[in-house]
């Protein structure tokens, strides 16, 4: 439940209901605490089972603390319960530490897997005393696995050992690599993958990093639709494990002044195509480009909007024109999305000023629509817009002279990839058309703007629909 919710609470960007799902964060964490406090006091309850709820409550309380981190850096109200929760964190790590024969206990893979999982809790503190402590049960571990010579378990110790030891990474997460390769356990392999990818990026080598960053995408594609059935949970899944490769390669790509640009917009509308899939749990949609459709009318801009956390970047493709790209501090730019979106979701839009509206919408057009070089004048802009823009109406940027959508059609798709058209005849569209074109009882409820008038030209409007649409 918690870990559900806090994913959830990621992807909502309308602020009305970021307040309801922080709420509910904080709310299922300390019930999801409280049936673990109850599995551990139970009498009759066997050692494999208190081991796993205080294990998997030291993780619970972990995570919860860094996103209680996040919350009081806008809020001070989360401030006496992170520190209680950190008081929870030392007395549970104290109880297990007292306690660590209990490990020996366990069935000899559940064994390795306890204390690989203890280990890694214990590298999430702050207290960095705790570090030796962990190595020593990821050593452990490893002794375990090699003396079952169990290749899977050997895979996870020396990932584990490899986060462990930054220093000495590199030949740890290789090691990890190998054997997760030598048992073609792709759903594994990805993991060192990307985190050799990181390590390369981190120290500058483009070439390795790409290589292992294509090759985590790859096993990633090959186990995706197992990976996925057998999560019930398979959006939290994709936002905590797979969206970081996607993300991570597009910063390599994009921090290389001479990377093919083209090569990042076809990742990133992999990735994007790749979201929906996991989303519909549809598998693979079947999508052509905007160029195979035939007889468009409009050929469009297409402008890619990627948030990579520490920069924006733009890219967009117009017709017969070279490909542009450019970057924005998100410091300079989130304030404004924030601020627009929060005006047009209150319910007093009404009778707030245009210009309150402008100053915003106009900041917005300057950082990201101004700097495209090959804009035209008129004709179809098609947006790519990742989760943090999608609650803005790109249609209300404003120039100086004309909203957007005064000047332009516009809409959102995956890219240049879209379902392939279908034109039904005429004879087979029906439709039932309706319109309110009188006042009605609603215009009176307490919560409706003052002076509503009745909507002028519905019937005409309803009337001319009509005359397209036989049935």
């Amino acid at each position: 439940m918690y870990e559900r919710s806090r994913s959830q609470s990621k992807w909502i960007e309308e602020l009305v209901y970021k307040k309801e799902a922080v709420a509910r964060v904080q709310q299922n964490a300390l019930l999801s605490l409280e049936y673990y406090q109850q599995i551990n006091n139970l009498a009759n309850a066997s050692t494999i089972v208190k081991v796993q709820a205080q294990l998997r409550s030291l993780r619970l309380l972990l995570d919860f603390d860094g996103w209680l981190l996040i919350q009081s850096q806008t809020s001070q109200r989360f401030t006496n319960t992170k520190i209680n929760i950190n008081q929870q964190i030392q007395l549970l790590i104290d109880s297990i530490m007292k306690d660590s024969s209990s490990f020996d206990k366990l069935p000899i893979n559940q064994s390795v897997h306890a204390k690989l999982n203890f280990s890694d809790s214990l590298n999430k503190t702050y207290n960095k005393s705790l570090q030796p402590v962990a190595i020593q049960y990821a050593e452990s571990a490893l002794q375990t696995a090699q003396s079952i010579n169990n290749q899977l378990l050997q895979s996870f110790c020396w990932g584990m050992l490899g986060e462990l030891k930054p220093d000495k990474s590199e030949p740890y997460f290789r090691q990890a690599l190998e054997f997760a390769q030598s048992i073609q356990a792709w759903d594994i392999a990805y993991q060192w993958q990307q985190q050799l990818g990181d390590l390369y990026r981190e120290q500058g080598k483009y070439k390795p990093a790409s290589k292992m960053y294509q090759a985590a995408i790859d096993n990633l594609m090959q186990v995706r639709t197992n990976l996925l059935t057998s999560n019930p949970d398979t959006q939290f899944f994709f936002y905590e494990k797979v969206e970081p490769v996607y993300r991570n390669y597009l910063k390599l790509l994009l921090a290389n002044p001479s990377t093919n640009i083209r090569k990042v917009i076809q990742l990133h509308e992999e990735f994007k195509i790749t979201e929906l899939e996991n989303y519909l749990q549809c598998g693979k949609l079947n999508l052509i480009s905007l160029n195979q459709i035939q007889d468009l009318d409009i050929k469009p801009t297409i402008i890619h909007v990627i948030d990579l956390s520490d920069s924006i970047e733009v890219i967009s493709q117009s017709p017969n024109q070279p490909l542009h790209h450019h970057s924005i501090d998100p410091q300079l730019i989130k304030e404004h999305i924030n601020n627009l979106v929060n005006v047009l979701q209150d319910k007093n839009l009404v009778y707030t000023s245009e210009n309150v509206i402008l100053a915003h919408s106009q900041a917005l057009y300057r950082l990201i629509i101004a700097p495209i070089k090959y804009l035209p004048a008129s004709g179809m802009l098609v947006f790519t817009l990742d989760a943090s823009f999608q609650s803005l109406p790109m249609g209300l940027l404003h120039d100086g002279k004309n909203y957007l959508i005064e000047r332009y059609g516009i809409t959102g798709t995956l890219g240049s990839r879209v379902q392939p058209p279908k034109i039904l005849p005429p004879k087979e569209l029906r439709a039932f058309i309706a319109g309110l074109s009188k006042v009605s009882p609603s215009f009176y409820a307490p919560n409706a703007p003052k002076g509503l008038k009745a909507l002028p030209g519905v019937e005409v409007e309803i009337a001319n629909v009509k005359k397209e649409i036989p049935s």
